[in-house]
């Protein structure tokens, strides 16, 4: 090759599949020569039949050195990577979401590349307050490449990758993948669950500038217009008269008795009310208009989005705006009172609607974390929530056929509940197992029976079944504080990328720059409180000077070290696997060869295999 280059040979020739002597260097993992040919002035932009470039081609064949060394190469002082990430396909796919999928470290190192941290003097420590840090977007927003591609109807469509990753064909989806979020580096982060893309300054500050572009801003909106909403359905289920209530008749015996307006009483209506208060019409109607309002959003939505809207909570929050029409609808009827029907589905609404808020606050500064972790234990305990159903019926029952004396354990239904409520700890030990000690007229019909039951319920669920539980609990509660932000990050992006739906791209392009410059330790006060300033200011970057620095390590020499010394890791558990899979090999010799000498007492093994076998191998040491 350097013969041919020597001889002015061309140094990016094509074959009939357009690939130069660059691609197949890359496909193949050659370094070195990829390393050469770029010196001599390859260019890393050609693509292939299939619109795959150099630096594509060896993250398809999961060759990271290769890739590594592209994302490092620079000659006469210019970098070769913006030109490698360049390029883009007709279905949306760009290199760095091929990193973002095959090779995150990678990826990390373009992040860290994005990061440009020379226009500090030299002498500037990190923690000074004019320390700056200028973040390039360009390459996980995709907005650059995207319009290339746009402009370039000679792009092939043969990337079966993303076709799978986007679940259509290439005809159907092929000019609508251009603006499909489904496939954004962002969301293929969160999707392949790169965590430590996703916390990477470059990341953080991108979500961190569009939440206070437009995405708050639409989040606490939305979220005032909830609290309006809840508040309206919660005064009136309080200011609604109830169709049925408790009063007393002539003998003085409380009797449950149906609820009339004092204008239409009739002779049977013992406590007939008065009418209805003006608050129950006022709430009424907001709770009416605001549930009308929601259902036309959530179903504009359905339309735009299709499959993709269809998740639990969109689905449960149409339901609860339909149902709060419906329990609000008795406002039109001024002398009616509301049926019982309506007022049974009142009580799941309210119920649904305040949990519904807490799902809201899960955004929310503070608090936020806290409802995650509320959300992920009540996961964890409807995993295993089938076990425990089995157990509560089985007890259950059982206590029915050696309780039925007693009314809380005489119906089948009330007994699984009575053992629900006894896994709480709630026993009553004293009333139900030991009544003639207390001289109580029921006696234990079976005693014995009845007693074993008992002790390993007590056993099984509120010591074993409960500990459990906690432990599980402690467990996802750590895991999720210690991801607290990330956890965070991932619900406002995701919000983000419903926000930039409905906004108009002429606002998008004037809000969302392709680079940006931060003072990372500048704080500023308010009402001469830097705490009040942390909170109450719009722009309070999540991450300081010496964060970035330490994460980013001022790209350069300290990310080919970062690299070399993922390299020796990584050949450092090859090794040990190979070192691993020796000793079963020895071991599994040793046995054959001892079954031989048993089964053949004449058969001998030279003095060179029975060192190798019984002498170098550490049998202590290797787990069988």
């Amino acid at each position: 090759m350097a013969a041919l280059i020597d001889a002015d040979a061309e140094i990016d020739p094509m074959d009939k599949a357009k690939l130069t002597p660059l691609h197949l260097a890359a496909k193949n993992g050659h370094v070195d020569a990829v390393l050469y040919l770029l010196d001599n002035g390859a260019d890393v932009r050609l693509v292939d039949a299939n619109d795959f470039n150099a630096l594509e081609l060896a993250t398809l064949g999961n060759k990271q050195d290769v890739a590594e060394s592209i994302i490092n190469h620079s000659i006469e002082g210019k970098a070769t990577w913006p030109k490698a990430l360049t390029n883009a396909q007709r279905n949306g796919d760009t290199p760095m979401k091929k990193l973002i999928r095959s090779m995150p470290e990678v990826a990390e190192l373009v992040l860290n590349k994005c990061t440009d941290l020379t226009k500090n003097p030299p002498e500037m420590t990190t923690d000074n307050s004019n320390f700056q840090v200028q973040f390039n977007y360009k390459y996980i927003t995709d907005t650059e490449q995207e319009m290339m591609a746009a402009q370039d109807d000679s792009k092939s469509l043969s990337a079966t990758e993303v076709e799978s990753e986007v679940g259509g064909t290439k005809g159907e989806e092929s000019g609508q993948e251009l603006h499909n979020y489904h496939i954004h580096p962002l969301n293929l982060m969160i999707k392949y669950k790169r965590n430590e893309l996703l916390s990477h300054p470059l990341v953080s500050s991108l979500v961190f500038c569009r939440w206070c572009d437009y995405g708050q801003h639409f989040y606490y909106g939305n979220l005032l217009v909830y609290a309006l909403y809840l508040l309206a359905l919660t005064t009136y289920a309080m200011v609604q008269i109830p169709p049925y209530s408790t009063v007393k008749d002539n003998t003085g015996q409380f009797v449950q008795t149906e609820n009339c307006i004092a204008e239409t009483a009739t002779t049977s209506c013992l406590s007939p009310s008065a009418s209805k208060s003006v608050w129950v019409f006022v709430t009424g109607l907001v709770t009416i208009a605001i549930s009308a309002v929601r259902i036309f959003i959530e179903l504009t939505q359905l339309f735009f989005q299709k499959h993709k809207y269809i998740t639990i909570q969109n689905f449960t929050e149409i339901a609860l705006f339909a149902l709060s029409i419906y329990f609000t609808m008795n406002i039109f009827e001024k002398n009616s009172i509301i049926s019982s029907v309506q007022w049974q589905i009142g009580v799941f609404c309210l119920l649904v609607a305040w949990m519904n808020f807490l799902m809201f606050l899960r955004k929310f500064p503070g608090v936020g974390i806290y409802i995650v972790m509320f959300v992920e234990v009540f996961g964890t305990f409807m995993k295993i929530g089938l076990v425990l159903v089995l157990f509560i019926v089985a007890f259950g029952l059982t206590f029915t056929m050696v309780l039925e004396q007693y009314p809380q354990y005489h119906n089948p239904g009330y007994s699984v509940l009575r053992t629900f409520v006894m896994m709480t700890g709630e026993m009553e030990f004293d009333s139900y197992f030991v009544p003639e000690a207390l001289h109580q007229p029921s006696p234990l019909y079976y005693p014995a029976a009845t007693l074993v039951m008992f002790i390993v319920f007590v056993v099984v669920v509120p010591i074993v079944f409960m500990n459990l539980l906690v432990g599980l609990a402690v467990d996802d509660i750590k895991a999720v504080y210690d991801e607290a932000e990330l956890q965070r990050s991932i619900m406002k992006i995701q919000l983000i990328f419903q926000v930039e739906v409905l906004l108009p791209s002429n606002f998008l392009d004037n809000k969302n720059k392709a680079k940006k410059t931060f003072l990372p330790n500048s704080r500023t006060e308010v009402l001469g409180s830097a705490f009040l300033g942390k909170y109450l200011t719009t722009y309070h970057v999540p991450f300081t000077g010496p964060d970035v620095c330490a994460r980013v390590k001022f790209g350069g020499e300290e990310s080919k070290m970062l690299v070399e010394t993922r390299k020796i890791k990584k050949l450092k558990h090859q090794m040990n696997e190979i070192s691993k899979q020796n000793k079963q090999i020895l071991l599994l010799l040793r046995r054959l060869m001892a079954r031989k000498k048993t089964d053949d007492t004449e058969s001998t093994l030279s003095s060179e295999m029975e060192h190798i076998l019984f002498d170098n191998l550490d049998l202590e040491d290797h787990e069988d």
